[in-house]
């Protein structure tokens, strides 16, 4: 079974959806392609290609333990929520034994477009369809929120329910229906740029709380603020203003950096795009390297930054909005 599945960008949101805020997040064109098949024994085999930046790299788990040339690290990063992934499903939709899984990406986990929840969502859904279970997107997309919050300690509904989905999602995790669909009146490019992660999402959800900690009430303004921003935002979108949605990004990347998760790369990135005239420009997710994303209403302008970036060896693209959400498809063996 084949398994494809968009990554995403946090258009605005970050951060203070984990704490029950509003976020505006969008599926990107850009996928992750899952094969899952049963083994004949009860080994897990997993295979990663393209989605960590060393190339490809396996893991071979039997009951008792997993062997590969496979550091802490990688671990952490990418074979944690994939064994979480299975743990969970079989719990949920039986045990179905040994599994063969195989990853593909040409954007590295850690990049801060969800490729985590692209790989927790990914084999949740293809463990399910293996499992004879016809499970809707919604519940994918809790079941693998259930995964990032076991792996991380912490996750909002906002990844899963994006690369579960597809489209445009404005994301309100207190409320009864935690996702509206949010309708672009005008189509929506978005330039990305990707640095390497210096820090995990793990690190900055904890560097954050550490802060509202110390800072509640300093802290939840804050938070509060993005959440309006995310509100706002959406109107934005709907209506087509692209000159007002660049300005509440612009707002909400310096929250961000109020609250420490904007390292000096991603700086620096940033303000490459904005020289180029780029009129909306943020961090993607936890912060501290990852995703950095511009928008602008000259798409001159935009390759214009892209171009710009490449000059200076950073790995960059211009994505569109992926409306389709997870896809399955029959692997001819």
């Amino acid at each position: 079974m084949g398994i494809n599945v968009p990554l995403k960008v946090t258009i605005t949101g970050e951060h203070a959806v984990v704490y029950g805020y509003p976020a505006l997040v969008a599926a990107i064109n850009r996928r992750i392609a899952i094969k899952i098949c049963v083994r004949p024994d009860r080994e897990i085999r997993i295979t990663s290609r393209g989605v960590m930046i060393i190339g490809d790299i396996s893991l071979i788990c039997s009951e008792e333990s997993c062997r590969g040339d496979v550091s802490p690290d990688h671990v952490e990063r990418l074979f944690s929520y994939v064994l979480k992934a299975i743990e969970i499903a079989s719990k949920i939709f039986g045990d179905l034994g040994g599994l063969d899984i195989e990853i593909s990406s040409g954007v590295p986990v850690g990049s801060g477009l969800g490729t985590s929840a692209a790989i927790s969502a990914g084999v949740v859904a293809g463990y399910s369809y293996l499992a004879g279970r016809s499970v809707e997107r919604k519940d994918i997309a809790s079941i693998a929120r259930r995964v990032e919050i076991e792996v991380q300690g912490a996750a909002s509904p906002m990844d899963t329910g994006a690369v579960s989905l597809g489209g445009v999602l404005l994301v309100k995790p207190l409320e009864t229906e935690v996702f509206k669909r949010v309708e672009p009146k005008k189509a929506l490019e978005i330039l990305i740029a990707i640095t390497p992660k210096k820090r995990s999402t793990r690190e900055t959800v904890s560097m954050v709380r550490d802060l509202y900690n110390r800072r509640k009430t300093i802290v939840d303004h804050l938070m509060r603020a993005i959440g309006e921003i995310s509100e706002e935002a959406s109107k934005a979108l709907e209506e087509g203003d692209l000159k007002t949605l660049g300005e509440l990004m612009n707002i909400n990347h310096n929250i961000l950096r109020a609250l420490g998760v904007v390292d000096c790369e991603s700086e620096d990135i940033a303000e490459i795009m904005r020289t180029a005239g780029l009129e909306g420009v943020k961090i993607s997710g936890g912060g501290w390297g990852g995703a950095i994303i511009g928008i602008s209403r000259d798409r001159s302008r935009l390759e214009q930054a892209l171009n710009s970036l490449l000059e200076t060896g950073c790995t960059a693209f211009i994505s569109s909005i992926d409306f389709r959400g997870i896809e399955y498809e029959e692997i001819l063996k």
